[in-house]
């Protein structure tokens, strides 16, 4: 089955910490490779969450994710 609520906000909890230590690097930024991987996960995370409250929810924490990329080079890619 679909992975519970905790599951998912565990899995934005780490993208948010690696999104983070990511960006923080002098070579900061991600392959193309890299970013399609972070969209599928994402893109799946929303699928699967379908109760609208809750998958509004999920979307606000998404988008809040674009503050956390501390490298405006990595924030254009």
């Amino acid at each position: 089955g679909a992975p519970g609520k905790g599951i998912r906000e565990r899995a934005v909890r780490k993208l948010r910490q690696y999104l983070s230590v990511k960006t923080q690097r002098e070579t900061g930024g991600f392959s193309q490779e890299e970013l399609l991987k972070i969209w599928k996960g994402l893109f799946y995370c929303m699928w699967v969450q379908d109760e609208p409250l809750l998958q509004e929810e999920l979307a606000n924490t998404i988008s809040q994710l674009v503050h956390v990329v501390n490298n405006s080079e990595a924030r254009k890619s």
